[in-house]
């Protein structure tokens, strides 16, 4: 039994655990997904409510006589060779409402009340003012001045204790993507986008690094090209190329100097060589764009806090404002922390040195930016927040004199709007305010309402193929299921029933399918944006 297609198996929409358990009477030491495929199926259980394994067989004569699990073959081919076209109405079961005759919502329905009631979802054809899901232009989108993602490597010269890539097989964090997908298949992409973001293991540590952003610089100078980076590889023809190309560069340092770097991020000596590497050649890339009058292009730089570097997150801030950082973002490390949970899973850390951020925050208003609401506890916030806003401000000044020196002139309006006079000077399209600080993460406006953007702005894709609008949710598409005669229907993939739909369920504040830790403030509606307080914060 492959680890690849239980994953398929326990990743499709068209599993139910908790159902196939109860239904079946599979005991809690079995992993439901492992039995349906080896034996379940054999046996002619059904994987959910809304899916025939019998009926898919004897649809498929061929699937039977190779002696293919009919879930599987259908998650990798047969949704793509029209099998099993009744699915179009049952497929999206998770949108739980119920329609009237004219096709309006009229309720929404508790998942577990609908399978008791066994509502014929054939009836529930999905249609919102009598148009189906997928022809509906709310749920559209051709990525017109969105965000392409592409994760060019999985390798990484770095070794962060907190890597998520580490827990990966040898084989996959050596992965690398295949040139065509960028070089020839995105090309109607970047016709309509306004960034493309390398990132990955490392955005210059792939083969084809500096040659797909030359390509990109050459023959879209439209894009802006966004790099994701620890600073290691960044090195002087990087470097020349950023600076000719106005780069939206980021790097993660994770700490004020070596020693801490060493303990809370890469230890021994390799781990302080990358470090000092790293801020040298972040140093040289500052001196290249102040030669140039380009210094309102400093990178934006990133700390991940954990036990170790929670005493460094305001030298932190005084390193990035010394080096001429555009922005701050902090992350609290989510390997030590339950980010699912209710508070912090070592408060006697976490806690201080959010009160810290909240107040940096404050006293740096309007002048620089300091992101750090996300992957935080949904109780830790409020309480901490309303200590901090009630300190009178001359106290905070006094208290962080030395930053605000640092921060002297600084203007996050003013280097904006800086930034977008020189992008239209070279004919790159201009940012929108919150664009500039967040570019992944914020906000869109749909029918009246704040929703995340990502699922009609992004396209993420990765070096196994995978496809997905945001890497909060769960996987969805794969490159290779689109690619014929050498060429990628790209309205077939942003305007697929998977994508159409989970569009709808966001718009209708239903979140299934989006991780609890998203961001976006765990998923809950209405969303708060996650940069509460910035430019328009009040100074009290």
């Amino acid at each position: 039994m492959k680890q690849s297609e239980v994953k398929v198996i326990r990743n499709s929409k068209l599993f139910d655990e908790e159902w196939y358990r109860k239904q079946y009477a599979i005991p809690q030491s079995e992993d439901c997904a492992e039995h349906y495929l080896d034996t379940g199926w054999k046996e002619g259980y059904d994987p959910s409510d809304i899916f025939s394994t019998s009926l898919y067989l004897k649809q498929n004569a061929d699937v039977k006589s190779a002696n293919v699990n009919p879930l599987l073959h259908y998650e990798l081919w047969g949704r793509n060779e029209g099998r099993y076209p009744d699915l179009t109405a049952k497929i999206n079961l998770s949108f739980r409402y119920k329609f009237d005759k004219n096709g309006n919502i009229v309720k929404r329905l508790n998942l577990n009340l609908l399978r008791k009631a066994k509502w014929e979802v054939k009836k529930c054809v999905l249609r919102v003012k009598g148009k189906t899901v997928q022809n509906d232009k709310r749920y559209r989108t051709d990525l017109t001045d969105g965000l392409l993602r592409i994760r060019i490597t999985n390798r990484c010269n770095g070794r962060c204790r907190y890597c998520g890539l580490l827990t990966w097989s040898e084989e996959e964090q050596q992965r690398s993507m295949e040139p065509k997908w960028y070089y020839e298949y995105c090309k109607p992409l970047y016709e309509k986008i306004k960034i493309v973001l390398i990132t990955g293991g490392d955005a210059f540590v792939a083969k084809e690094s500096y040659n797909y952003m030359k390509f990109l610089s050459d023959n879209y100078p439209q894009i802006t090209v966004m790099t994701e980076s620890n600073g290691i590889a960044f090195n002087e023809r990087f470097r020349e190329l950023a600076c000719e190309n106005l780069f939206k560069t980021h790097f993660s340092i994770n700490a004020s100097n070596a020693e801490i770097y060493q303990k809370g991020c890469w230890a021994g000596a390799a781990g302080a060589a990358g470090y000092n590497k790293s801020i040298n050649n972040i140093r040289a890339y500052m001196e290249l764009l102040r030669s140039r009058n380009l210094e309102c292009f400093g990178p934006s730089l990133s700390m991940v806090i954990n036990k170790d570097t929670a005493c460094d997150v305001v030298d932190f801030a005084k390193l990035a404002l010394e080096l001429g950082a555009s922005c701050i973002w902090y992350y609290f490390d989510y390997m030590e922390n339950n980010m699912e949970g209710d508070y912090f899973s070592c408060p006697e850390t976490s806690r201080p040195a959010l009160k810290k951020l909240m107040e940096l925050e404050r006293i740096l208003a309007k002048k620089f930016f300091v992101y750090f609401r996300l992957w935080i506890p949904t109780k830790e916030a409020d309480p901490i927040q309303a200590e901090v806003d009630a300190e009178p401000f001359g106290e905070l000044q006094k208290r962080y004199a030395d930053i605000l020196k640092l921060a002297e002139g600084r203007n996050m309006k003013n280097e904006f709007d800086l930034r977008n006079r020189i992008r239209a000077e070279h004919i790159k399209k201009v940012f929108l305010f919150d664009e500039e600080w967040t570019p992944t993460i914020r906000l869109l406006e749909k029918e009246g309402k704040k929703v995340c953007f990502a699922p009609w702005q992004i396209l993420d894709l990765y070096p196994n193929g995978r496809m997905d609008f945001c890497s909060w949710f769960r996987e969805t598409l794969n490159i290779k299921d689109f690619i014929k005669d050498e060429k990628v229907d790209w309205d077939a993939v942003l305007n697929s029933w998977e994508y159409t739909a989970c569009r709808c369920n966001i718009l209708h504040d239903n979140f299934g399918g989006c991780m609890p830790e998203c961001p976006m403030n765990s998923c809950k509606s209405p969303i708060i944006p996650v940069h509460k307080y910035g430019y328009d914060r009040i100074d009290k």
